[in-house]
């Protein structure tokens, strides 16, 4: 018996320590793989925006494909866009570009850029009242001002910014503008694109930004860097790495990380920068011409921040003819080591076609090809013409051939018969090069100047254009099975994402307005955020649709004699149709093109309402539509995967929103009167906005609002209030600006016009020192702080020193935080509520009386 207890115990311990064990050891690995996750999911992401090639006019042989389509489909994801155009084989070819990007105040901004990005011109497009003759006026106008400018410029692409709803009319209006006007004009080809604004929004807040902008507004700052990264998306990637790490913000997982984690994976973006850096080349003569040049030098091999500055000093004032030369640069202000990995990946232009003399500069100059390899180049160039020239002839006459030829003598030889040759040679470094390294210098001779890695141009697709225009993922059934049937999920579980439609989702919304013509119906506002429209012939109830189609063929006769001058009667629509009214229905299809929902009308539900079966979301809707997730490169067949999912929230919308951060909204209501309100993103939380208020002459509060959705898929904005432990819910953002940032501004009000307030916290002791005062019993004042989180305050006169209670406001009440003593001796601060600044000055002297007394007591 003694025995087994003293096993029985021997074995619980033995249990015990495992345990204390196992534990930290299983969540040490499981915290390490999360960590491995995050750090790869960003690696893929990067490189997925740095594959992304600049633009060129491309073409695609498909029958399904027309040149003058705006989007890509996805079920093209397989095949790539080949270059229009032949290409210079030893200069680098970029277009200008125009970019035009319209933000949420109403405002069109259009950039122009020259070839190397610097800005050339900016004009602006405000909304016109085209009803009225002056608003006619005034938008003919401002088309004249943009016509003059292309005319002068040139650009062969406009870039619309695919940001809201309202670039939808904008890449309408454009449309017209190019077919009408440019086309007749110029006599050259303007090609319309769709541009995401992701990239370019976190540039404009960058220190490189500030640097070379530092009196532009926010809208005109994305606008260049949406131009410049048409043009070229890693060189603008590269400026995302400044010293605010702007970088990481780039993914959503951002806000959830320590500032550790956070300073881990921003290494780990920087390397595989520099890996892609390295491996496209970086340009000498960009230090001249090419603004924020610095940012992309930084990421050359054996470089760094401090070396790529200093490099970058150097060679803009001394800028070398060929490789050679950047090399001795690289010599004579670094070791050895920095030279040998830098100087293979900084690429020199050849000369001016002006100039006499080439100064030394080679073809290979242009390309990853190593100095010390360039003899087994000519080797190769040799034994791939048959030639019994010079080495170095044989080799620039290789160069020189036609893309396709080179191509067709190039791949006609067996990698393995070269290399096996190389080796039995007498060249150098015959040792040093494998499969690999013959594959690569016979692939830069083919593509002189143009990255393999880097894919060809290529137009957003339409689920792309979706998502960037909407934040909604629109979803066929059938899609859902499939992906269901390989993942092997059970088909009883619900579908739970509320950012994913899909077919058969019952969803509300309000009218409008309607549409006529030959396919009559309501277009809707959804509650999703997203526009819809439901058809006419999708009314079941008889009477309903009736009066539609009666209605619609009312407001249409009533125009016709509006133009006729001929009506006068007043007309008022069905309450049910009126613009605002609330209707429902259920998805069928979306109209790509329009990025609107398709929807059949149903009564009302008080549930959600699924025609099919539905199903359980997957991790990532990666794994549901692979819409420009996996491409196949047309050169090297390099599969890329990327996250394509964009959240897009409804309060962005507002016209009080304005796409900067918390600290340039300070400064836009720095000279405006108390009570103004704006929004602007957050920095910190996901879906998440921040509301500043004016609420004194030199103070702004900041109101954190989240943008939640409900099950029925409709979205309310949530306010925590830490201070009295409540969370306040409103249905649109009106509702919370009226009713709770208005009568909180109205309390802080009433503390402004108290006979006892201060606007100046430096006043306090000459208020406190006046003789007058000091008959009146307790000396006490209302003071503006300028504190964000607790702007005003009172401050009552001690014995021996002032003592400070600090104020915080609702929409209710105003509260303000004393010191209460216990019977144990024992100090503790509480809030205590207050209906006006009345009663926090009764409060203030009861609170001063009672501790007097008791003071006397003990």
């Amino acid at each position: 018996m003694t025995r087994s207890k003293e096993r029985e115990t021997a074995m619980r311990l033995l249990v015990t320590k495992l345990m204390e064990r196992a534990i930290p050891q299983v969540k040490s690995q499981l915290s390490d793989y999360a960590n491995y996750c995050v750090d790869q999911e960003g690696v893929r992401r990067l490189a997925t925006l740095c594959a992304q090639g600049p633009y060129e006019e491309t073409q695609l042989r498909l029958e399904e494909y027309d040149e003058q389509r705006l989007t890509w489909e996805p079920e093209w994801n397989i095949v790539e866009s080949l270059p229009a155009n032949a290409y210079d084989k030893n200069t680098r070819t970029l277009s200008p570009v125009c970019a035009a990007f319209r933000g949420t105040n109403g405002v069109t901004i259009f950039a122009f850029i020259s070839e190397h990005g610097s800005i050339q011109a900016t004009t602006r497009w405000v909304d016109c009242a085209l009803h009225t003759a002056s608003g006619r006026s005034l938008f003919m106008v401002q088309n004249i001002q943009l016509e003059k400018l292309f005319l002068e410029f040139g650009p062969p692409v406009i870039a619309v910014a695919a940001f809201g709803s309202q670039s939808l009319g904008l890449m309408r209006t454009l449309q017209t503008f190019v077919k009408t006007r440019l086309n007749r004009s110029t006599h050259a080809r303007v090609s319309l694109i769709w541009a995401p604004t992701e990239v370019a929004r976190y540039c404009s807040e960058t220190s490189f930004a500030n640097t070379e902008m530092p009196h532009v507004d926010s809208s005109t700052r994305t606008c260049v860097f949406l131009a410049r990264y048409v043009q070229d998306p890693l060189f603008v990637l590269s400026t995302l790495f400044d010293a605010e790490k702007t970088a990481v913000q780039l993914f959503s997982i951002c806000s959830r990380l320590t500032k550790q984690r956070a300073d881990e994976l921003y290494s780990r973006l920087c390397w595989e920068m520099s890996l892609w850096t390295s491996a496209t080349g970086f340009w000498v003569e960009d230090c001249v011409k090419r603004p924020n040049s610095v940012a992309l030098l930084q990421f050359v091999a054996g470089l760094g921040p401090f070396k790529g500055q200093d490099l970058f000093q150097t060679l803009s004032q001394n800028q070398p003819a060929s490789r050679a030369d950047v090399l001795r640069t690289l010599e004579s202000s670094f070791d050895e080591y920095v030279a040998r990995n830098a100087v293979n990946s900084l690429f020199v232009a050849p000369p001016a076609p002006s100039s006499n003399e080439s100064r030394g500069w080679n073809p290979l100059d242009a390309t990853l090809i190593p100095l010390h390899w360039r003899p087994m180049v000519e080797f190769f160039s040799k034994a791939l013409l048959d030639s019994a020239e010079l080495g170095r002839v044989a080799a620039l006459k290789l160069i020189s051939m036609d893309v396709n030829e080179k191509r067709s003598k190039v791949y006609g030889k067996d990698t393995l018969t070269l290399l096996n040759r190389v080796r039995s040679s007498l060249i150098e470094c015959r040792n040093e090069v494998g499969e690999r390294e013959v594959e690569l210098m016979l692939d830069e001779i083919v593509s002189g100047t143009k990255s393999y890695l880097r894919r060809p141009f290529r137009k957003l697709s339409s689920h792309e254009l979706m998502i960037s225009v909407t934040g909604l993922v629109y979803v066929a059934s059938q899609e859902l099975k499939s992906t269901y049937a390989m993942a092997g999920r059970p088909e009883e579980q619900t579908w739970r994402n509320a950012l994913v439609l899909r077919k058969g989702d019952y969803i509300t919304g309000t009218i409008a307005g309607i549409r006529g013509s030959s396919n009559p119906g309501i277009r809707v506002l959804t509650s999703r955020g997203a526009g819809a429209f439901l058809s006419a012939d999708s009314i079941n109830d008889e009477a309903l649709r009736m009066e539609l189609l009666s209605h619609i063929r009312t407001v249409e006769q009533r125009r016709q004699e509006r133009r006729s001058n001929t009506g006068d009667d007043v007309y008022y629509a069905p309450a049910w149709l009126t613009k605002g009214s609330p209707i429902q229905g259920t998805v069928t299809g979306c109209m790509w093109t329009w990025c609107e929902l398709k929807l059949d009308w149903c009564p009302p539900q008080t549930y959600d309402v699924v025609s099919e079966k539905t199903f359980d979301p997957l991790p990532s809707y990666n794994s549901i539509i692979k819409d420009n997730v996996s491409s196949v490169n047309s050169l090297k067949t390099v599969q890329i995967e990327q996250e394509t999912i964009k959240f897009s929230t409804k309060i962005s919308r507002h016209s009080f929103f304005r796409d900067v951060f918390s600290k340039s909204i300070q400064e836009l209501l720095r000279d405006k009167e108390i009570g103004e309100t704006l929004l602007c993103p957050s920095r910190r939380v996901r879906n998440g906005a921040v509301c500043v208020v004016k609420v004194g002459a030199h103070s702004m509060c900041n109101w954190l609002v989240k943008e939640k959705r409900r099950q029925d898929g409709g979205i309310y904005y949530l306010l925590k209030d830490d201070v009295i432990d409540a969370a306040l819910e409103f249905n649109e953002v009106d509702e919370l600006l009226s009713n709770y940032i208005q009568p909180l501004v109205s309390l802080t009000r009433l503390v402004r016009q108290h006979r006892r307030f201060l606007e100046n916290a430096d006043d306090v002791s000459a208020y406190f020192s006046d003789p007058s005062r000091s008959q009146n019993g307790l000396l006490y004042a209302f003071v503006e702080t300028g504190k964000s989180s607790r702007p005003y305050c009172v401050i009552t006169k001690g014995a021996k020193k002032n003592h400070v209670f600090p104020l915080y406001f609702t929409n209710k009440h105003i509260y303000i935080r004393l010191p209460f003593v216990d019977v144990s001796r024992t100090v503790s601060e509480k809030w205590v509520k207050c209906e006006n600044a009345e009663v926090v000055s009764v409060v203030v002297k009861e609170h001063a009386r009672a501790l007097y007394t008791q003071s006397n007591s003990d």
